[in-house]
């Protein structure tokens, strides 16, 4: 009985959050955009200058994504003549050009020339533009990039002073390493980076601030539930797999002193949870978009996912070691024996911590190595996306990194409980 509660429970906050973030998206669609047009012509110049895809210290790791950037702003500020505002809040019109290069498609529409067709993105539920309109209202895009890498700085600095001052220091040191493989320079100066980012990182504030709280009854499984769902409507398909693995992290270096069991046992269910919320918005948003619009998004979502899972690039057939090993090298920066030497130091420092109690540790570290699993299984099933946008998607592997380091501070620890 408890559980079928629970579950109902999860399924009217799923059914909530579709219709709260139509709502919402309904909302900013209102806002004139004329404002917002004068604030973005600043995009022009740092585009013209940039292009698609800058290299901020001449790495992968670090490129920047102006292509999709541009197609946001697009989201924001393109108006299809003649169609309702709930037609633009499902099927988000963006003007097409020549090239079909979004930034080219930003540029050109900026200079006032006239689109030659529209295209629609309804697969997605585009929740950053509930963000983004309201800020194209009051700044430019460089405007926008500057306070993101205020906001994204200070939300970390309060969330270690809170661990510090609440929790101890150990719980910082994955966190922060986490945080560096995010490469959180190219992080705040692309928009599209960030969706992910937020979500994760104040379920981690949240964690910290409230811990005692969330482990109370199924919040816990609420509030993984919310971060799947928020996910889904901000983001592209970036590195999602980072906004579980991160959070679900976080929890286990602060349920120190949990059996492993129990631990493993909520990893599962708070990553079922997530699950749910992350493919169930994404699905809510096929069918609402497929009823009021009258026609088939479901059909070409699926049509997109079945193509974004093949093994497919091209004309060449990828493997799911080759695309983990480009991911791989590319959050390495080149530098595979890392991804070797750091797992070996974090062992040994666990063993160290444990009295070279072997059995002991192999115990504890189970939950870990289930969250450091999660980017790996992502990009098994997520092959030709993973492979073509490696550039991205190696931030996924934030979850592992945190994990890994999660082990060599947080296990071994005498007082755990086995």
């Amino acid at each position: 009985m408890k559980l079928m509660k629970t579950i109902m429970k999860l399924i009217l906050i799923l059914i909530g959050s579709v219709l709260l973030g139509t709502a919402f998206l309904y909302l900013v669609f209102l806002l004139p955009t004329d404002g917002m047009s004068r604030h973005a012509k600043d995009a022009v110049t740092a585009f013209s200058i940039e292009r698609n895809y800058p290299m901020m210290d001449g790495t992968e790791a670090t490129q920047l994504d102006n292509w999709t950037d541009s197609l946001m702003l697009l989201n924001a500020l393109f108006e299809k003549e003649g169609t309702r505002t709930l037609e633009q809040v499902l099927d988000v019109y963006q003007p097409g050009y020549e090239s079909g290069n979004p930034t080219e498609s930003f540029i050109l529409y900026e200079d006032g020339k006239k689109p030659l067709y529209t295209t629609s993105y309804s697969r997605y539920w585009h929740g950053y533009l509930v963000i983004l309109k309201p800020l194209l209202t009051v700044m430019g895009y460089l405007g926008i990039r500057g306070l993101n890498r205020i906001l994204q700085t200070l939300l970390m600095l309060a969330t270690a002073v809170i661990l510090w001052r609440r929790h101890g220091l150990r719980p910082i040191l994955p966190l922060a390493a986490a945080y560096g493989f995010l490469r959180p320079g190219a992080v705040a100066f692309s928009m599209q980076f960030s969706t992910v980012f937020y979500p994760s990182m104040i379920a981690v504030l949240i964690m910290a601030l409230f811990y005692d709280q969330v482990n109370k009854g199924n919040r816990f499984l609420y509030l993984f539930l919310l971060v799947g769902i928020i996910t889904n409507y901000l983001d592209f398909l970036t590195y999602p797999i980072a906004g579980l693995g991160i959070p679900m992290g976080m929890w286990l270096c602060l349920s120190r002193g949990k059996s492993w069991q129990y631990q493993a046992k909520q990893v599962i269910l708070g990553s079922m949870c997530w699950g749910f919320g992350y493919f169930g918005m994404w699905i809510g948003k096929w069918v609402i978009g497929s009823i009021l619009l009258h026609k088939s998004i479901i059909a070409d979502a699926l049509t997109q996912a079945q193509f974004r899972s093949s093994s497919t690039v091209g004309d060449i057939t990828v493997s799911r070691g080759l695309v983990i090993l480009r991911n791989l090298y590319t959050g390495t920066g080149g530098r595979l024996w890392l991804f070797l030497l750091v797992p070996v130091i974090m062992l040994a420092m666990g063993l160290w911590q444990s009295k070279w109690n072997w059995k002991k540790l192999a115990l504890q570290i189970i939950p870990y190595l289930l969250v450091a699993a999660m980017p790996f299984v992502w990009y098994a099933v997520m092959l030709n996306h993973s492979f073509v946008h490696h550039w991205f998607t190696y931030r996924g592997l934030a979850a592992s990194v945190f994990a890994v380091v999660g082990i060599g501070v947080m296990c071994g620890d005498a007082e755990r409980i086995v």
